[in-house]
């Protein structure tokens, strides 16, 4: 799982504990993806239909990644609060501005960095 793409930022440390057939969620937030062989893959390295597939079961699953990712934040709001600070989404919140609870499952995924990723992949193969 080294990054020999002098291009990218280095990985997350969490990367190398992936084990193969598990599915981590935090790869939602970056614009890597991680295969069933726990091998980190950039967009541009997968073919259309395997994006497409990625896509797909992301997807099917947007429900129970939205629900997750919920409790993740309300953990994070909880914590913040011991700390004495604001997280990100009360900090939102309080400006008027769109939270994860204001969207459904299917528009939070799209907002996350790597369905963006794998779209603007496809959009530039398309465009080619």
């Amino acid at each position: 799982m080294d990054n020999d793409r002098r291009h990218q930022p280095p990985l997350p440390g969490w990367v190398s504990h992936v084990q193969p057939g598990c599915f981590d969620m935090r790869v939602l937030h970056h614009e890597f993806w991680i295969d069933a062989q726990a091998n980190v893959r950039f967009p541009d390295e997968l073919s259309t239909p395997h994006l497409q597939a990625i896509l797909g079961m992301l997807s099917a699953r947007s429900t129970e990644l939205y629900r997750a990712e919920l409790l993740d934040t309300f953990i994070r709001t909880i914590t913040a609060w011991e700390e004495g600070s604001v997280d990100g989404e009360e900090l939102a919140h309080e400006l008027g501005m769109t939270t994860i609870v204001d969207v459904t499952p299917a528009e939070w995924l799209e907002t996350t960095a790597l369905v963006r990723a794998i779209r603007r992949t496809l959009r530039v193969r398309a465009e080619a």
